[in-house]
């Protein structure tokens, strides 16, 4: 999901029958070559590149390979790729958020919560709070006047206000924010 104009929340879930070898791969630009880090954070890991915030959930550290990019046909340039690899497992799933990052700001911080139906994200980054909610069924999902049937819901707190907040029923979204009221859409 593309959450608030600004960062990605992906969820990736495989099945196999039989065990596999799951490897999910991010390709970063020629820029950030030489220039990857990559560190222990609550729930997971960080990795940082010029521009980017990538944090990936879970106990699985984070690898840079050696790979490339052809900005043009013909026009080959290193650059680095983050593989998160699991083996040897039936069914494996990735929680990974990509944002904007400037040097020298926090990262995002993110907290995830599993439950039976789904699971709940929350995203703190620059004061303000997200709340981002993905359910398997149907469910009273979202927060304040923002409720209703659906397996989706995000919020976003600054401070102790509710700035916006929108559920993803069965065929719609509605949403509503503090500066416009409810809409729907």
């Amino acid at each position: 999901a593309f959450v608030a104009d600004a960062y990605w929340l992906i969820l990736d879930q495989l099945t196999g029958a039989r065990p596999h070898t799951y490897d999910l791969r991010y390709h970063l630009p020629a820029a950030a070559l030489d220039a990857v880090d990559v560190a222990s954070i609550e729930h997971g890991w960080l990795v940082s590149a010029p521009g980017l915030a990538l944090v990936v959930l879970g106990e699985v550290a984070p690898r840079i390979e050696p790979g490339w990019v052809a900005p043009e046909y013909g026009v080959k340039h290193s650059a680095p790729v983050v593989s998160v690899r699991v083996e040897d497992v039936h069914d494996a799933q990735f929680v990974t958020l990509l944002a904007p990052h400037a040097d020298g700001k926090a990262p995002p911080r993110v907290a995830p919560d599993w439950h039976e139906d789904g699971w709940t994200a929350m995203v703190a980054s620059g004061g303000v709070r997200d709340t981002v909610e993905w359910h398997r069924h149907d469910a009273t999902v979202g927060i304040a006047d923002v409720r209703g049937a659906g397996r989706a819901a995000w919020s976003r707190v600054r401070g102790k206000q509710v700035e916006a907040a929108a559920v993803a029923g069965s065929s719609r979204w509605r949403s509503w924010s503090a500066t416009a009221g409810r809409a729907s859409g």
